[in-house]
């Protein structure tokens, strides 16, 4: 189901142009550069086996205005991974929190709603994954019980898993592109020259690792592209905090910010990773070979 642009409307006008996360101050978007750097949050998950799913949730409920709280890329990043140290409970006190304290009148342009709207798909993979992996053998128990994938017969690769394999990898594709070219990267040096190569190498090396996925007979090497993707992911969490200072000091001196650009290009980047891992961690990419 797709959240309704009402329901967008409201969440943006209470978020205040702010993190939910009560100590940030990252904007959600930038309606006069026409950038939307935030992202749609979950309180409650839209999937079973994501971070605090509530199964008694209608889908009307899931992606009703109540469920729902605006966060930067980096906080949306964090509270997912850890559902355990950020509870729906805190999540519900912090929208109730932004919405005593924030409000704008500010409308986002039907364009930017349109972006906004798009950071909430990008995040649903688990059920389409696994769907399209059991094709007819699918059941609610099976699909995302990976841990205990090998009782059951192989899953194989289908084409619509390989589609969205190649559809992500594309994704992740696009976004370097835009963030690696000779600007940004020069702001990516200048924050941390070492983080800087090795998200790089790895944003290369990853399709080269998936590129037999269209060959199911083809092992992924699953251990290395673990590997690779954390490096991706650890890079970006040593840049991050850098390059939001140097985007407040370019902000302050009221300059060309050549630094805010890098910061949201490199943001996108961050969430195809973020998404690739996620994807990985559910994902059963190898076929297996049935218990004998």
């Amino acid at each position: 189901m797709t959240i309704k642009r009402s329901t967008l409307k409201t969440l943006w006008a209470a978020s205040g142009n702010q993190c939910g996360h009560p100590d940030c101050e990252e904007e959600v978007a930038d309606p006069e550069q026409k950038i939307v750097i935030g992202e749609i949050c979950h309180i409650r998950a839209q999937s079973g086996g994501g971070p605090r799913h509530d199964p008694d949730l209608s889908e009307d409920e899931v992606d009703a205005y109540s469920n729902l709280i605006l966060l930067c890329p980096t906080h949306h990043t964090y509270i997912d991974k850890n559902p355990e140290e950020y509870t729906i409970e805190d999540l519900e006190r912090w929208k109730q929190q932004q919405e005593e304290q924030n409000s704008t009148e500010t409308e986002l342009s039907d364009e930017l709603l349109t972006e906004l709207q798009l950071t909430d798909s990008k995040l649903e993979t688990e059920v389409e994954v696994s769907t399209s992996n059991a094709k007819d053998r699918y059941t609610p128990e099976l699909h995302i019980d990976t841990s205990a994938s090998d009782i059951f017969e192989p899953l194989g690769r289908t084409q619509a898993f390989i589609e969205n394999v190649e559809n992500q990898l594309e994704d992740l594709n696009d976004e370097a592109s835009s963030l690696f070219t000779d600007d940004y990267i020069s702001v990516l040096e200048e924050t941390d020259e070492d983080a800087c190569l090795d998200l790089r190498e790895a944003v290369e090396k990853i399709p080269e690792l998936l590129q037999d996925i269209d060959q199911v007979p083809e092992e992924i090497p699953i251990e290395e592209l673990n590997q690779t993707l954390k490096k991706a992911d650890e890079a970006t969490q040593e840049l991050e905090p850098e390059l939001r200072t140097l985007k407040q000091e370019a902000e302050e001196e009221t300059r060309e910010s050549t630094e805010k650009q890098t910061l949201y290009h490199f943001r996108q980047v961050r969430s195809e990773v973020y998404n690739l891992q996620r994807f990985v961690e559910r994902a059963q990419l190898n076929p297996q070979t049935a218990p004998g």
